[in-house]
């Protein structure tokens, strides 16, 4: 999904309260409401309270309670219209709600207030592209990308939008043209892995996920994602070297065992090896019946027989499977 720019975190920084002091957040939480019930409003002024609003709605949307947290954004941007930083993220909640209209009107103020800030015209182009309006937000974008060539966010929501319109060749090159910029940003090369794929270069797309591995060699959540796009791609040897990689990680993870048995049934010849990483994903609760009746589909009949007794020893996988597609791990390109 396409990203809001990094710097809304430090929007106006200079209002920003620090509440990451968990024992200020709950004295606020504690003595804001008798304040306000007793009118004491008169000590303090209606922009001091603007930001005391402020710094909860940011404590509440940092704990994940979006609904409070876009409560107290509204009541600091009625106090004090003068506030951006409110203004900002209210817009950027009113956009994750799905409330695109509200969104437009609260940063079009912004940008009236700023013309020249690209952080509110990148925002706006955001939120057209998250209402559908691809139109305005390429637009948009084209015109950042104009003034700011280097900033590879502005490339890669940009590319997200042509990927979304079946545009391959203009989301690969958009993201070539970047690509110095970007330097070691791994999402940027997934995504370029992705545009280059679906321009019919599964090559290209193929090396640019060996890079994207080289950076997130430490972490075991990507290497699981890498491995699935390898097996979806059909690079079987790479997906299972990726997984042989994170051995721990896949004895714990009842998806990533059974795609590692399916790719060792159907792609080597070590079906026994691959039959026990699947009852070991059916023995941690893997029930995902397309991808159990998939495999199916794809083995020789006595080699299914055997997966169906197993299925049926863990009561999954019952109904059946005549009216499933086929399920076929070939793709063009070669192993990478």
């Amino acid at each position: 999904m396409a990203t809001l720019p990094d710097a809304a975190e430090n929007a106006a920084a200079e209002y920003r309260l620090n509440f990451v002091n968990a024992r200020r957040f709950s004295l606020l939480l504690v003595l804001l409401p008798p304040l306000l019930a007793t009118s004491c409003v008169s000590r303090v002024s209606y922009s001091e309270l603007a930001r005391e609003y402020y710094n909860l709605g940011n404590a509440f949307f940092e704990l994940g309670d979006y609904e409070r947290s876009f409560q107290y954004y509204s009541r600091a941007a009625d106090l004090d219209t003068e506030l951006p930083a409110t203004g900002y993220n209210l817009a950027r909640l009113h956009t994750q709600r799905g409330d695109y209209d509200q969104a437009l009107e609260v940063i079009r103020r912004l940008v009236q207030s700023d013309p020249g800030n690209s952080l509110y015209l990148e925002t706006e182009a955001y939120i057209h592209y998250r209402a559908g309006s691809t139109g305005s937000a390429r637009r948009m974008y084209q015109t950042l990308i104009e003034e700011y060539p280097g900033r590879t966010r502005l490339r890669y929501n940009l590319a997200l939008l042509e990927l979304d319109e079946d545009r391959p060749g203009a989301a690969r090159e958009l993201l070539l043209q970047g690509i110095d910029s970007a330097g070691d940003d791994p999402e940027y090369l997934w995504l370029l892995a992705e545009a280059s794929y679906a321009d019919d270069d599964p090559d290209a797309a193929a090396a640019w996920l060996d890079r994207y591995r080289t950076l997130v060699a430490d972490t075991p959540e990507s290497l699981g994602k890498l491995a699935r796009r390898y097996a979806q791609w059909d690079y079987a040897l790479a997906a299972l070297d990726v997984l042989n990689q994170i051995e721990p990680t896949v004895q714990e993870d009842p998806a990533l065992l059974f795609l590692e048995g399916r790719l060792l049934m159907v792609r080597t010849a070590d079906f026994e090896t691959g039959l026990e990483r699947v009852r070991s994903a059916l023995s941690k609760g893997f029930k995902d019946e397309t991808e159990l009746k998939s495999l199916l589909k794809v083995l020789r009949p006595e080699d299914k027989d055997i997966v169906r007794k197993l299925y049926d020893e863990f009561d999954v996988a019952k109904e059946d499977t005549d009216d499933l597609p086929i399920f076929t791990e070939t793709a063009p390109g070669a192993e990478p």
